[in-house]
């Protein structure tokens, strides 16, 4: 400062020199997992020796974060910025005059594998071939290819290192079914365990035995299992119900025939039994038939002591000796000519007598 005019000389006094900021303490990296909070005060990291009010920007930020005019940055970590990561945040430190650049790192903490959806059960028939991409029910939030595992897999499915369940559906699985097949899925560092159901496709009753034809007598007793003729597929238990209505049988719900073959029964024989079994969606109707059993025919009286001369005429009706409960006309024959008579299969003995 200098005053010429009043003849006083201070000397020059020169102005001081601006500094740019000064960073005091390094910044430290982040490792963020979804869910952590950042807060960042910016101020307790830099200084300016001019003690000029600082100033900060960044020219790029992940979604969620912001820096404020204060210096402070904050931002929460979340599903969609965690993908993002590991994310570079560039920081400008300035007094106004000298700018100064730092980098700040967001990097991802390793996070175990998720599942994404509801893993679908699987129905099958039997010998259907199957393949089944267990990758798509799961995610890695850090991105990394994710491997499967098994160790309770039957015989002809396989579990691919990279997800794929596939196999063929053969006779001696699908007597299994349902089956739950546990499997892991890991990173590398974390592993989780799930679970698939395979379920066989409902499929109706079967007569995996031709029924049998009934043949009964008076007073037999029945007593048969419809379950050894009828199977399930799927092995549910099958439920039968009586349709014809017969008072001497009776038919329980796990499929026993029963009862005693009453005269008034027998009398009515032939008779077709019908049924009907159940597997809880599918209903089928089968029948048996029930016939009587043949036997002889039965003499009912004994033969009349008959007198005869040549030239009388004979006309005997056989039917009139013998009987049959079921059949309503019996057929005869006669090997011999006796005394000029005939027999014919009606069983009516006739002629005229030739005692010559």
């Amino acid at each position: 400062l200098r005053n010429v005019n009043s003849g006083v000389d201070m000397g020059a006094v020169e102005a001081p020199t601006n500094t740019s900021p000064i960073q005091t303490k390094e910044i430290p990296n982040y490792t963020v997992g979804i869910g952590d909070i950042i807060n960042l005060d910016f101020n307790s990291y830099f200084i300016d020796p001019n003690s000029t009010m600082l100033s900060y920007e960044v020219f790029n930020l992940p979604d969620g974060f912001v820096l404020y005019d204060s210096g402070l940055l904050n931002g929460s970590v979340t599903e969609s910025n965690f993908s993002e990561l590991p994310f570079t945040i560039e920081l400008t430190v300035s007094d106004g005059y000298l700018p100064i650049t730092r980098n700040i790192m967001l990097n991802p903490i390793n996070m175990a594998p998720a599942k994404s959806e509801l893993i679908e059960s699987v129905i099958v028939n039997l010998n259907e071939v199957i393949s089944i991409n267990l990758d798509t029910y799961f995610t890695d939030p850090n991105n990394t290819q994710l491997t499967y595992a098994s160790t309770e897999l039957p015989g002809s499915i396989s579990l691919d290192p990279t997800g794929v369940l596939s196999g063929s559906i053969d006779a001696e699985l699908i007597d299994r079914l349902p089956l739950t097949i546990n499997f892991t899925v890991n990173d590398g560092e974390y592993e989780i365990s799930e679970s698939i159901t395979i379920y066989a496709k409902n499929l109706p009753p079967v007569v995996n035995s031709e029924l049998p034809v009934l043949e009964l007598l008076q007073a037999d007793v029945l007593d048969i299992d419809l379950n050894s003729y009828i199977t399930d597929p799927n092995n549910t238990l099958l439920t039968f119900n009586k349709i014809t209505s017969i008072a001497d049988l009776t038919l329980s719900d796990g499929g026993i025939l029963s009862g005693t073959i009453s005269q008034s029964l027998y009398e009515q024989l032939p008779i077709v039994f019908e049924f009907s079994v159940n597997d809880e969606e599918f209903v089928i109707t089968e029948e048996i038939n029930i016939t009587p059993k043949n036997i002889a025919p039965i003499k009912v009286h004994e033969f009349e002591n008959y007198e005869f001369k040549t030239g009388d005429a004979i006309n005997i009706n056989l039917n009139d000796y013998f009987y049959d409960s079921h059949i309503s006309e019996l057929k005869f024959n006669t090997t011999s000519n006796f005394l000029g008579l005939t027999l014919n299969e009606s069983g009516i003995l006739s002629g005229t007598v030739d005692v010559d």
